[in-house]
């Protein structure tokens, strides 16, 4: 196990699987998330999107463009233990098998960050790694502050007050290609998307008006790795069943996988321990079959050729599934670890 200086990933990230009742309720984590993801794992439901910063009782979406909205299929608040739901069917379903992902940002707290050309208001996890921006940008090359300590190393950034696409920044890729979040479609190069110019450990660079229009309010989503505790990095695939094994230093809690070479667009692939099941048999499936496509309502896809073992150190493909491992190609992935201590601080049986 690599060094970390995060003992307890479970404050700072928690992927939770719950049954739809279609009644008001709390879903609790144990810690205050700032950005919660949410797919109904057995419905062709949209991915929800609920952030703080934006403001709980609010919508986005992965695997559409489509401007934030208030339809109620959202967090209807964030608590200190969790956050609540509605009755919306879309989010809370009764009976619906549900998978949500959350991150810890500021625990509600934000400040006026004015590192970057455009001043940003920002809520920061600096220790996680992760944080979030609103900002309005001018047509022009310019930046936003990030408000973490080291570079971002992914991106995800759009305006959302109209129908836009994610666009993503992955180190991996580099400073003059991104992908769109909701699409199969290839690695696009454009050196106006980030100004041609890497992330640095203040700001963000773009030619305004790149993932929307110049003067529209936009939001961002930043990640960076920290050591023993989450890894943004890159793994080249061979095609069979003996996959690539990608050390991370840290059991996964979550990966998100994404192919970046040049030809083919594929899904973006999310394995969790949390995706198969309901019930606590799902913690301990490995090798994972079970994967969630991040730009499509799909419901949860099956088997061998998505297959994943979660080790002890890292992670390692099983299956030959071309969005996972076709040889020779090249995949982006963002790993989250699992916690060192459970509950009251109390180490974890050594793995």
């Amino acid at each position: 196990m690599a060094y970390t200086g995060i003992n307890k990933a479970s404050d700072n990230f928690v992927s939770t699987a719950y049954t739809g009742n279609q009644t008001a309720r709390t879903i609790t984590l144990g810690m205050q998330p700032d950005f919660v993801w949410t797919k109904a794992r057995n419905q062709a439901h949209n991915h929800i999107w609920t952030d703080s910063l934006t403001g709980a009782g609010k919508r986005q979406t992965s695997n559409t463009s489509n401007a934030q909205d208030t339809t109620g299929a959202s967090v209807a608040s964030f608590i200190s233990t969790g956050y609540t739901l509605t009755d919306n069917s879309t989010i809370n379903g009764n009976s619906d098998n549900n998978v949500s992902f959350a991150w810890k940002a500021g625990a509600g707290t934000t400040s006026n960050n004015t590192n970057g050309t455009w001043t940003s208001t920002v809520s920061a996890n600096v220790a996680a790694g992760f944080s979030m921006a609103t900002f309005t940008p001018t047509a022009a090359a310019a930046s936003w502050g990030h408000g973490l300590d080291k570079a971002p190393e992914m991106i995800f950034v759009r305006g959302y007050t109209g129908s836009n696409k994610w666009r993503i920044y992955h180190k991996s890729m580099g400073n003059t290609y991104f992908r769109d979040l909701n699409t199969q479609s290839d690695p696009e190069s454009n050196n106006n998307m980030w100004s041609a110019t890497t992330p640095d450990a203040t700001k963000c660079y773009q030619y305004g008006g790149q993932s929307g229009t110049a003067g529209q309010p936009h939001q961002a989503f930043h990640w960076t790795s920290k050591r023993g505790y989450s890894l943004i990095s890159s793994y080249y695939g061979n095609g069979n069943a003996d996959g690539q094994f990608v050390y991370c230093g840290f059991k996964p809690a979550f990966v998100f996988i994404f192919y970046i070479s040049s030809g083919d667009g594929y899904d973006y692939i999310m394995y969790s321990p949390k995706i198969p099941t309901v019930n606590s048999a799902s913690v301990t499936q490995n090798p994972l079959t079970n994967i969630i496509e991040a730009n499509t309502t799909d419901n949860e896809n099956t088997g061998s050729n998505f297959k994943m073992d979660f080790l002890s150190n890292g992670f390692k493909c099983r299956g030959t599934e071309s969005n996972i491992n076709s040889n020779n190609k090249h995949y982006a992935f963002y790993a989250v670890g699992q916690s060192l201590v459970g509950t009251n601080n109390v180490p974890c049986t050594a793995r």
